[in-house]
């Protein structure tokens, strides 16, 4: 009789399960606000040096990222949705605003229509998704300079430019999303898994 009083079912915080994935995303968000901050290094030493050499030091805030498998967003889009990505979004892109202020960068507005940035940010979804998963340092640094030097947006580090209105901005999250999401549709191998070899 004890046993049928019981409720249907536990609080969150006496579910093993719910309580891992809690923590999961907690982990995820602290981490992915370390990840912002790399990125807003990147922009800042980019808006001031700029080029080539603006470029690749800025790819050097995604190697690092890389080599301590911190969680970034536009590296993780062409994975299967989940809600813990929007913590990675949000992580990163708080910590980028935050950059912005503390390293003091200078832009001037974006001016481009939305289509333009809606497909440059796809482009940039793809070439980063390339950079994030590949085990070649080499691909990730010419994947980065790649989409500086064509100009092509990328959400966490347009949070560290603040140069885009918020329109501007979810057309570069959504051309991320969709660069991402075309190596999942497509089932483009990634670093180290053969061409026809399933997960």
């Amino acid at each position: 009789c004890w046993t049928l009083m019981q409720p249907a079912s536990r609080p969150a915080r006496d579910n093993p399960r719910i309580c891992h994935s809690m923590r999961q995303t907690v982990n995820d968000f602290l981490r992915a606000l370390i990840a912002g901050v790399l990125i807003s290094l990147g922009c800042a030493v980019n808006a001031k040096v700029g080029g080539v050499v603006g470029a690749l030091l800025f790819a050097c805030g995604l190697c690092t990222i890389i080599q301590f498998r911190l969680p970034l967003f536009t590296g993780i889009v062409a994975e299967k949705p989940q809600w813990s990505m929007l913590a990675i979004l949000a992580g990163n892109s708080a910590a980028a605003v935050a950059g912005h202020y503390l390293f003091g960068i200078e832009l001037a507005p974006t001016t481009a229509p939305l289509l333009k940035i809606l497909c440059g940010g796809t482009g940039t979804g793809i070439l980063m998704v390339a950079a994030y998963k590949s085990k070649s340092f080499v691909v990730a640094i010419l994947g980065v300079m790649l989409f500086i030097l064509c100009g092509f947006p990328h959400c966490i580090a347009e949070c560290g430019y603040m140069r885009m209105d918020a329109l501007q901005w979810i057309m570069a999250c959504l051309g991320n999303i969709i660069g991402g999401q075309i190596w999942r549709i497509l089932d483009l191998p990634s670093a180290g898994r053969p061409v026809g070899k399933e997960d």
